[in-house]
């Protein structure tokens, strides 16, 4: 997270120091001043990296109009599980999207869910069921967490901002660095110790990697939070190619 302090702390220190200079304050001023500024709001930032990440999800799901029996459903299997693996309920937003993938966000005691309805209509109760598991293993592993705060300080400082193309060699080197390689398989044997059904969650990811899986709107920020990561987030984060997970299940 240093590197992304700097990002922005060299231009606004220079920018202080400069007006130090102009008012007649040490020049140094300016540099403390800048690293200051820089660090509250970061540190902002990360303490409220949830209410950043789901802002736009909040506002699609505020729009969408799911079949109340279909979310009724979901609801359900989310509350037996969370039974069954020992934490709270999340939160549920349902967005409309004819791509089918979900993602968990999470920060201190927030925890929600995102999915979209393609995800509730299309997949079998077995196939949900491993899908919801490991959104929730990854709730439980803090992995969601983690993912959550890189979104908010990484993906949203040097991708979705006006940085663009030039954070995003710094963007990829940090992400690479914080998220392991193996997160998404780690939290693919989780799930399936849960459900003890390993052709629930394979089915799953087939079924989510038969259509387009990145939702209208999102944006590379938010790319590793996916179940599923869309294609484009190869040059950014090592992750496990789906047809990998889905073997790797199969011979559990």
């Amino acid at each position: 997270m240093l590197s992304v302090g700097a990002v922005f702390a060299v231009p606004l220190g220079l920018v202080l120091v400069l007006l130090s200079w102009v008012v007649g304050l040490p020049w140094w001023t300016g540099a403390v001043l800048g690293a200051v500024v820089t660090a509250l709001v970061l540190w902002r930032r990360a303490r409220r990296a949830d209410v950043t990440v789901l802002e736009p999800y909040r506002s699609l799901a505020g729009t969408a109009n799911p079949d109340p029996v279909v979310v009724a459903r979901f609801g359900n299997l989310v509350e037996g599980l969370c039974l069954s693996i020992g934490i709270p309920e999340p939160e549920l937003l349902v967005v409309s999207d004819p791509a089918r993938n979900a993602m968990a966000v999470a920060r201190d005691q927030r925890q929600t869910l995102v999915v979209t309805d393609s995800l509730l209509t299309d997949l079998e109760r077995v196939e949900l069921e491993g899908v919801v598991a490991e959104l929730l293993v990854r709730l439980r592993s803090g992995d969601a967490e983690r993912a959550t705060v890189m979104a908010a300080l990484v993906g949203g400082l040097l991708l979705d901002s006006a940085l663009g193309s030039v954070g995003r060699p710094l963007a990829a080197r940090l992400m690479r660095r914080t998220l392991d390689d193996y997160r998404d398989v780690t939290a693919d044997r989780q799930a399936v110790a849960v459900t003890r059904y390993p052709p629930g969650l394979w089915a799953g990811l087939e079924r989510i990697g038969s259509g387009p899986v990145l939702p209208v709107g999102a944006t590379p920020g938010t790319d590793h939070l996916w179940m599923v990561p869309p294609p484009r987030a190869a040059d950014l984060f090592d992750f496990a190619p789906l047809e990998w997970r889905i073997d790797i299940l199969m011979e559990s």
